[in-house]
């Protein structure tokens, strides 16, 4: 399952810094993981801390509110460390609410 053409995202403190860079989220129910996609070629330092310091995130989309809840294996990766394009977490749940709209 892939999520695009979100208008938003906020991780699970309310804070939604350089959420922007964030392209898709691909979920994978069965493998239990999901895979958040980035633009190529940007500054990931502010996005990566919020994933470390964060255990879920909310995907607003037309239809309605995802909330994604995770879990990330490197909670002490160094954020300038890596030129990356997409970063995979453990997914501890996914839930979909139809009609639920934020202001974002």
């Amino acid at each position: 399952m892939s999520i695009r053409g979100f208008d938003w995202i906020i991780y699970g403190d309310d804070t939604d810094r350089d959420q922007q860079l964030i392209e898709s989220i691909s979920l994978d129910k069965d493998e239990r993981y999901v895979t958040l996609h980035f633009t190529d070629g940007v500054d990931l330092q502010n996005v990566i801390r919020s994933i470390q310091s964060n255990d879920s995130l909310f995907a607003q989309v037309t239809e309605g509110l995802y909330q994604i809840d995770y879990l990330c294996p490197f909670r002490f990766l160094v954020p300038e460390a890596a030129a990356i394009t997409c970063i995979t977490l453990g997914l501890k749940s996914v839930k979909f609410y139809p009609d639920v709209f934020t202001d974002g």
